[in-house]
């Protein structure tokens, strides 16, 4: 019998009689809820002694958790099973829909369309209609805008990478899907309150500012081309003769001082073959010559002697460095002409670069000469910049007045449905909640249960030890 004991051979040890309980029906009453019946829980030991501490508080936590969590329904009910929404969604009207009952088509999930760019979902659009136009037409204009902002992409890669656009045309389907994506994430981020709100429209006004620079910069360089390339070319004109002059002059004082040494080399090697030359003459003189004969004794006496050891000293000098000479000469001509060619392949390899410096960095140093030139330029392309991020935020402005003038029915729709969306939330937790405590006190139960049986069978051990064995009497068919 479910919560009965049972008494032991010497009637002092009562024991706990393990088997299958079933808690009592309850009846909840709330308003005009209907009574629900309470299941089958197995609770071993439900009439335990007091000594154990599980019946008491299992008593106490059965007056508030009796029931399962998917059996309890009502009017104001915390739990409801989905049998007992369904038939209420089936049984009921809109007159007679209680304040927990859904709202009727509200599990109907309508189709988004253009509102999905805008942030838009279908479940909700479902629940206020009239926001679908407003999301509708704003989702376009964020389409729209994604292919414009894209082309814009394209032309400023085209100008990064100084290619053509037909080469970097796979940029604009990329960075329009970046954008919706990005216009999406932010519209959808709005809520229904006006701090929030604005916090989220600083974050959107940076991205539209750093936009319009990385678009409106280039597109303003293909605007202004032709003035970009004549300052181009008068820079690149003026670089080409800076440059020019620059390594002119560099190699030309090593090509100097080369020539210099060749020039003192040769002076060297002229001024012995003079001294030869006129020594060899003098000497001649006084030997045959008596007109230019110093002596104006024709032989070969002193003077002749003389003139003729001079003659060989410088002849053998001449000798000595003839060598020498020719080496220094020929090593500073090859000098000469290495330093030549270098100049020339360094002044061709230096015009290439110039011309060739026509990247975004060029073009764009090339603009702000043209802007500081013509004043009327530079107003120009602030306004393009302006122009840029205006239309960039056009999605934006049009969400945020939305929400100031009409209150912002779709976000309070969904505010809504994630408040429901944690009611639910709050239901699986409390479940846990119940569940777990059940677990625990039957755990408990089983515990107390255990150590009650296993003291009950020592203690019949022990009385049996302890209790006289009576004599064995032969009964009179024995005897």
């Amino acid at each position: 019998m479910p919560g009965s004991t049972s008494v032991d051979a010497d009637g002092k040890h009562p024991r706990p009689v393990r088997g299958p309980t079933t808690r009592p029906s309850a009846t909840i009453a709330h308003g005009n809820s209907t009574a629900v019946t309470g299941s089958s829980l197995s609770l071993p030991c439900a009439s335990t002694p007091r000594k154990a501490r599980y019946p008491a508080a299992l008593a106490k936590e059965g007056d508030r958790r009796r029931f399962l969590p998917d059996q309890l329904d009502g009017e104001f009910g915390v739990f409801s099973s989905p049998t007992t929404v369904a038939s209420k969604h089936d049984d009921t009207t809109t007159a007679q829909a209680g304040i927990l009952d859904p709202a009727p088509g509200s599990s109907r999930r309508r189709r988004a369309g253009w509102a999905w760019f805008a942030g838009g979902d279908g479940l909700v659009l479902a629940t206020v209609p009239s926001e679908a136009s407003f999301l509708g037409g704003l989702g376009m204009w964020v389409a729209g805008m994604a292919v414009v902002s894209g082309f814009g992409m394209t032309v400023a890669a085209s100008q990064w990478w100084s290619t053509s656009i037909v080469n970097v045309l796979w940029v604009l389907p990329v960075w329009a899907v970046l954008y919706c994506l990005i216009e999406r994430l932010v519209l959808k981020s709005f809520g229904t309150s006006k701090t929030w709100n604005l916090v989220i429209a600083i974050p959107r006004l940076a991205l539209s500012l750093a936009i319009a620079l990385v678009v409106g910069l280039p597109m303003a360089q293909v605007i202004y081309s032709g003035s970009i390339n004549d300052e181009l070319s008068r820079t690149t004109t003026a670089r080409i003769h800076q440059a020019t002059n620059e390594i002119t002059q560099a190699y030309g004082a090593k090509i100097a001082t080369a020539q210099k040494e060749i020039a003192a080399v040769q002076a060297k090697e002229a001024n012995l073959q003079r001294q030869v030359t006129n020594s060899r003459f003098l000497a001649d003189c006084e030997a045959g010559l008596e007109s230019c004969s110093q002596t104006h004794k024709l032989g070969r006496g002193p003077y002749y002697k003389r003139d003729a050891r001079r003659a060989a000293a410088a002849a053998a000098e001449l000798k000595r460095a003839r060598p020498q000479i020719a080496a220094t000469i020929a090593a500073d001509r090859r000098k000469i002409a290495l330093w030549r060619s270098t100049e020339a392949a360094q002044i061709t390899k230096r015009v290439a670069a110039i011309k060739a410096d026509r990247d975004f960095l060029a073009r764009q140093a090339a603009l702000e000469r043209v802007e500081k030139a013509s004043p009327a330029v530079k107003k120009y392309v602030e306004f393009f910049l302006v122009f840029l991020i205006a239309i960039d935020l056009v999605a934006l402005v049009l969400k945020l007045t939305h929400l100031l003038s009409t209150g912002g029915a779709y976000e309070r729709s969904a505010a809504a449905l994630r408040a429901t969306d944690l009611v639910e939330v709050h239901r699986l937790e409390e479940r846990a909640t119940v569940l777990t405590r059940r677990i625990t006190l039957e755990a408990r139960a089983e515990e107390e249960t255990d150590e009650l049986r296993i003291r009950g069978e020592v203690s019949r051990e022990r009385d049996a030890e302890a209790r006289p064995s009576r004599p064995v009497v032969p009964s009179v068919e024995q005897a």
